[in-house]
């Protein structure tokens, strides 16, 4: 049920990526629809995005047991592709909330959470509404 309520979240809340171009905090500015159209701040929002389905399970790796570009953390690399992806218009992510990593699972076993990886996520979201 928390994995449900996460990717729920995620799915949500990474839709709101736009915010960053926005003037108001990202936490007053909201994507609602109006009909057929999505709006932002009683503006048409078109919706410029991207899929990085590996995020979450990025945010984990370190390079002391990852080989990762120039040897940074995941934590580097997941901001950086988000400022890239801002810098080219875009303002939706798609991810998911799940990884597909044996090292890096939401749910070890039933009932057996991972919080490290909670806080990863965690982490993405806020970070991608920066």
């Amino acid at each position: 049920r928390r994995v449900l309520m996460a990717l729920i979240m995620a799915t949500l809340l990474l839709l709101f990526l736009g915010a960053r171009q926005n003037p108001r905090p990202a936490w007053q500015s909201f994507v609602t629809v109006r009909g057929l159209q999505f709006e932002a701040d009683c503006r048409p929002y078109i919706i410029a995005g991207f899929n990085a389905h590996h995020l979450v399970t990025n945010v984990l790796v370190l390079p002391t047991n990852h080989r990762t570009p120039g040897n940074r953390k995941g934590r580097d690399i997941v901001r950086e592709a988000l400022r890239q992806a801002s810098v080219a218009g875009l303002n939706t992510l798609r991810t998911f909330a799940h990884t597909t990593d044996d090292n890096f699972p939401f749910q070890a076993s039933p009932g057996v959470l991972n919080e490290n990886t909670f806080r990863a996520l965690d982490w993405l979201l806020d970070e991608a509404r920066l």
